[in-house]
């Protein structure tokens, strides 16, 4: 059985606009164990990429815990942090904005090795390095050493990008929307990519994503949890999830996924939300976040007292007055 890697303990985050404050992200709780892929997916400004960089490190909590392999990332040592830097890594979005343009691959690649493994002569670090482009599909890696990123297309800018993150042998890899700006026909060859390095390396994925599609492709052995409005409103095994979502939201995302035959897609039955305007950060619904949207609205209840993540069935957790039975379905 694996062991816990991470978890988060009521995470909560909030920026300041002016005078106000903006709560992105409220209460949070999950834990990931080691080997697992848990992906995150929803909404662009649920907060999906804001939990992601609060697990790398690159962003403090406003409130709540977050707890790496037993220890609390508020209270490490130096010789922690150090260790934390190593274990947990990033890959950005943008594979034109995450590598440097006047440096080539070779360089890019070397810096880190260099850094972590003080001692490595050139002929080592050529090793190291042609060794992480065979591991991400960048062969023959003659072709790639000494190119510099703006030679090299989306897909392999990226495949850069994951090379880069294994240099330091990373055992949490935040992945964090890195095939959104990929073409479709690249997409599916670099999840497997992925999927073929945590095979080989016991990697741990946190996926964030907002197509419910490749969260299906890509976790299907591992979980989802589904995001609105900075907090979590159904979490599942993918395979439950995809089969028998509970949550209103998740019905409504999956109901929207096309399907392989064009004429099902065509016939196929939708979950009608009631809006399909996003409420606003800076005036978010009382209750509820999602009850304005929401089908199955329970006046008197849904708009005024917020539902907390329970488990449902033991097979779920899910955010939802009616999915608990607290109200019957309109």
């Amino acid at each position: 059985m694996s062991s816990e890697l991470c978890r988060v303990n009521n995470l909560t985050r909030v920026f300041n606009k002016g005078a106000r404050d903006v709560v992105v992200l409220n209460g949070l709780n999950f834990s990931i164990n080691e080997g697992e892929t848990f992906c995150v997916v929803g909404e662009s400004g649920c907060g999906k990429s804001t939990t992601g960089r609060i697990l790398a490190g690159l962003l403090q909590p406003t409130a709540g815990d977050v707890w790496f392999r037993g220890v609390n990332l508020a209270e490490r040592s130096k010789k922690q942090v150090k260790a934390f830097r190593k274990e947990v890594q990033m890959i950005h979005q943008d594979p034109y904005a995450s590598l440097n343009p006047t440096r080539r691959i070779f360089d890019i690649l070397s810096y880190p090795l260099l850094r972590h493994r003080r001692g490595m002569d050139y002929g080592e670090l050529l090793e190291s390095v042609s060794d992480l482009l065979t591991k991400v599909g960048l062969t023959p890696v003659e072709d790639f050493l000494d190119k510099y990123p703006h030679q090299l297309s989306g897909g392999q800018r990226q495949r850069v990008s994951i090379a880069r993150a294994l240099t330091v042998d990373p055992k949490f890899i935040v992945v964090d929307e890195a095939t959104s700006m990929i073409d479709t026909s690249l997409k599916i060859s670099l999840l497997d990519t992925l999927t073929k390095l945590q095979t080989e390396l016991g990697v741990t994925y946190f996926f964030i994503t907002h197509d419910l599609a490749l969260a299906k492709h890509f976790a299907w052995n591992g979980r989802i949890a589904v995001m609105y409005l900075g907090e979590i409103v159904e979490l599942a095994s993918a395979q439950h999830l995809i089969q028998a979502p509970q949550h209103p939201y998740t019905k409504a995302l999956l109901s929207a996924l096309p399907e392989a035959d064009p004429q099902v897609t065509r016939t196929k039955k939708r979950f009608e939300l009631t809006g399909h305007e996003i409420p606003s950060l800076d005036n978010l619904p009382t209750g509820c976040k999602f009850h304005p949207r929401c089908p199955w609205n329970v006046k008197g209840l849904c708009g005024v007292n917020a539902p907390s993540l329970q488990s449902f069935n033991g097979s779920c957790s899910v955010a939802c007055h009616v999915v608990h039975g607290e109200s019957h379905k309109n």
